[in-house]
């Protein structure tokens, strides 16, 4: 027994050969374990699996059947940097890094947010399409929603939350160190 096509990479026949006498039966199991990559197209995919006996060449058959890829996309999200440095009210920039390992488009949103709520976040774009096997990259702003005119640094931290949809948001931390107006040095 044996797969041929396009799915002949991923899909294996368990057993692989079958002994039999004439007027008996056998039954094998096709496994199709397609990899999780970029490569592997969804949607339709033909196939087909070989009988092929050893004592009679002629009553070896070959039946054909298709497989339907299922789309499918892995998204990570990363942000660099993670910690930026603000005077007052001016605003830090990072940058979030949207990889989609997966076999089809992903279209993501995000989503910045604090819990304290000290400051603003916006990411540009809100939304983002991945091509397969592909990176996206949106910017992020990050201001402190009050200044201080004097003393130590104040950490602020934040997130950007990826949501892609049909799949798990993913969080990316960060934080904004914001230093006073007037610098310690000033009299």
């Amino acid at each position: 027994l044996s797969v041929l096509g396009e799915a002949a990479h991923w899909a294996v026949c368990e057993p692989d050969a079958i002994s039999l006498f004439p007027g008996q039966d056998g039954t094998a199991l096709v496994l199709v374990r397609p990899p999780v990559t970029p490569d592997v197209p969804y949607g339709p995919v033909a196939f087909a699996i070989r009988v092929a006996s050893n004592e009679d060449p002629l009553g070896s058959v070959v039946e054909e059947g298709i497989l339907e890829i299922a789309p499918l996309s892995l998204v990570t999200a990363d942000m660099s940097p993670r910690t930026g440095r603000a005077r007052g009210m001016r605003a830090s920039r990072h940058r979030v890094a949207v990889d989609n390992r997966g076999n089809a488009p992903a279209t993501v949103e995000f989503v910045g947010c604090d819990d304290a709520d000290t400051v603003n976040v916006q990411v540009r774009p809100r939304e983002l399409e991945v091509p397969p096997g592909s990176a996206g990259i949106a910017q992020v702003r990050v201001r402190a929603r009050h200044r201080f005119w004097r003393g130590p640094a104040v950490t602020h931290r934040f997130q950007v939350i990826t949501h892609p949809l049909g799949g798990n948001p993913v969080r990316s931390d960060g934080t904004l160190l914001q230093e006073a107006v007037l610098p310690n040095w000033l009299p």
